[in-house]
């Protein structure tokens, strides 16, 4: 319901079938690299280890952005960055003095740091959420946490909203999420204590966390863990989280409010990503899927070929844009679980 409005050692080429990576077996490997392409976009992503799938899907996912855009300029060059023996240095040269266009990838925030200081002058569009990472040229393109809360903090001021309750784990996590939280809050003129307060628990029962809004008078409550009874509490009583959790396990989640991009948009996206590969894609491979899009489309610019900041972009996330130091814009909505 919506509220509101390769290793440097071994590089493979996505038309290539390498028995050791088995990027994918089907025709779409053999249609979008072009050897003879005067641009290179270099896809930084794991391919092996622990977080193979999640390289593997976000793979997939280009792939089939790359397959629907039928660019010929373009050629394509996956690296493993999960290969022990991969040479950041021996790949920064190689590279430099191909025509290298864009990066996307890494997925993760350190990575993303080392090899954008490898690259100090190449857009990276990165996986990561964590808004650290933007620079001049690195953007943070997964789903912002802080841009999620800003969305919350947006509404719940528009709608007359005073009373907060925040309750958070302890932990990293945790702390990370209060302080997105002490931004908004001062972004839109909450005062700490006497507009919202905010509990940290190591572990909290049920009961005793319902009881707890309950009687604590507030009209929201923000919680990362779903531990609340949302049948005892007053219909009143607005619960708030992040999509990242909602999504997961929306029974668990049922009648709670996130921040999101357009689920219709999305919903088709997995339709298609499901027809060709056979699973549903996660968040990570829709992004890949609207960055590949955004710089295939860019590349048929003859006047500005490559340059995605600040232009309107539109992707299966919804509409966004891309703006130095801030990194990805994304249109958000607010949706309730039911």
């Amino acid at each position: 319901m919506l509220l509101n409005s390769c290793s440097t050692q071994r590089d493979i080429k996505i038309s290539q079938k390498d028995q050791n990576i088995d990027l994918l077996k089907d025709f779409h490997l053999k249609k979008i690299a072009n050897e003879n392409a005067n641009n290179t976009i270099l896809l930084l992503l794991p391919l092996s280890g622990v977080n193979a799938n999640l390289g593997h899907g976000i793979l997939n996912a280009c792939i089939l952005s790359a397959n629907e855009s039928q660019n010929t300029n373009i050629d394509f060059v996956v690296i493993d960055t999960a290969d022990r023996s991969l040479d950041k240095n021996q790949l920064c040269w190689k590279y430099k003095s191909k025509n290298l266009r864009a990066i996307v990838g890494p997925i993760f925030f350190t990575e993303a740091k080392r090899y954008g200081a490898l690259f100090p002058t190449i857009p990276m569009f990165t996986f990561s959420n964590n808004i650290k990472v933007n620079s001049n040229h690195i953007f943070a393109c997964g789903l912002s946490p802080q841009n999620e809360i800003n969305e919350i903090f947006s509404f719940v001021r528009k709608n007359k909203i005073e009373d907060f309750l925040v309750m958070l784990p302890k932990g990293k996590y945790g702390d990370e999420i209060e302080q997105y939280l002490k931004i908004s809050m001062k972004k839109f003129n909450f005062v700490e204590e006497s507009d919202i307060e905010i509990i940290r628990y190591d572990s909290i029962e049920q009961k005793e966390a319902t009881n707890y809004v309950k009687s604590s008078g507030r009209q929201a409550v923000f919680i990362l863990d779903p531990i609340l009874d949302l049948e005892q509490l007053p219909k009143n009583i607005a619960v708030f989280t992040l999509s990242s959790h909602a999504l997961q396990n929306r029974e668990a989640w049922n009648g709670c409010i996130f921040a999101f991009s357009n689920i219709q948009e999305l919903m088709n996206f997995s339709v298609k990503y499901k027809n060709v590969f056979g699973k549903t894609p996660c968040v990570l491979d829709m992004i890949g899927y609207d960055i590949i899009n955004a710089l295939c489309a860019s590349a048929n610019d003859p006047y500005e070929p490559f340059i995605l900041e600040h232009k309107e972009l539109h992707g299966c996330l919804g509409n966004f844009s891309i703006i130095k130091n801030k990194g990805i814009k994304r249109e958000l909505h607010l949706y309730k679980s039911e």
